[in-house]
């Protein structure tokens, strides 16, 4: 129901930010924004959380073999230099870029295509009983091993190779597009 009023209404004006088609001087607007700004604020602390677990065992606990501390039993050194580092990429991806429409579809393509096509099949083959040419200790012994690990692995091989050329594909049709040009808010001159 909405979408009906909101194309009436609109037509052709309307921009891929929904707040910038309203007045900016609009109280109710004003509210709206405030709102999705305090929205914002409480949500970055949840995100940062996740990307510092997984910063604190992939640097700390896998390539500098220290001891495993979860992100509540850590040093307050390895936790301010964790969140400093990534309030420090964010700060500058926001300032660097001027539209945000190149990141929010590099990110969406890696998300999207990474979820659909990459990491089913990369699990399927990490749950396999079946090792690429059956080399390993813990394989099953089968007369014609290989065979048995190729009708096992063939689908989840080539959807694995399916989405990694559609990543390639979507990064590439991404970069080579041209970023249209920031719409100034309506209202405003």
């Amino acid at each position: 129901m909405f979408f009906f009023v909101f194309v009436h209404r609109f037509r052709n004006e309307s921009q891929p930010n929904l707040l910038n088609n309203y007045d900016v001087a609009d109280p109710l607007i004003i509210t709206v924004r405030l709102v999705y700004v305090l929205t914002m604020i409480t949500t970055v602390p949840i995100s940062f959380f996740v990307v510092r677990h997984i910063l604190n065992e992939l640097i700390c606990h896998k390539m500098l073999r220290k001891p495993r501390a979860s992100v509540q039993n850590m040093r307050l050194s390895r936790h301010l230099t964790l969140t400093l580092s990534i309030f420090a990429v964010a700060l500058g991806v926001t300032l660097v870029v001027s539209s945000m429409e190149l990141v929010m579809s590099i990110s969406g393509s890696i998300g999207a295509v990474t979820l659909a096509f990459i990491l089913p099949p990369v699990c399927s083959i990490a749950v396999s009983e079946h090792r690429c040419c059956c080399r390993g200790k813990n394989r099953k012994k089968l007369e014609n091993p290989c065979c048995g690990a190729v009708m096992e692995l063939g689908g989840p091989v080539l959807l694995l190779i399916f989405g990694i050329a559609l990543f390639v594909l979507s990064m590439y049709q991404i970069v080579t597009t041209p970023v249209s040009a920031p719409t100034p808010i309506l209202g405003t001159t």
